[in-house]
């Protein structure tokens, strides 16, 4: 195997990981803001956003999303060398 088929494998890998890690980040956000945000954001994105502007109520739901996505991934970020048997 030559050096160039060994790093697109090492690289494909890295992008199915990262692609797991960013589903488990955005699953573990949804499941974390409530079932009214959930349905705002859902009519938000089924109207054409961003492409049209948030009403106040769409964009506290964005902004719980949003917080809840960055504790999330911090959170999956910690937990990640454990996973792999390291520290």
């Amino acid at each position: 195997m030559n050096m160039s088929t060994t790093l697109r494998r090492r690289l494909e890998r890295l992008e199915l990981q990262h692609q797991g890690l960013t589903d488990e980040v955005q699953q573990a956000a949804v499941q974390a803001i409530s079932d009214e945000d959930l349905n705002t954001l859902h009519a938000f994105f089924g109207r054409g956003a961003p492409l049209s502007a948030p009403t106040e109520e769409e964009q506290a739901a964005l902004e719980r999303y949003s917080a809840e996505y960055q504790a999330a991934a911090l959170r999956i970020r910690r937990q990640e060398p454990a996973r792999h048997g390291r520290r």
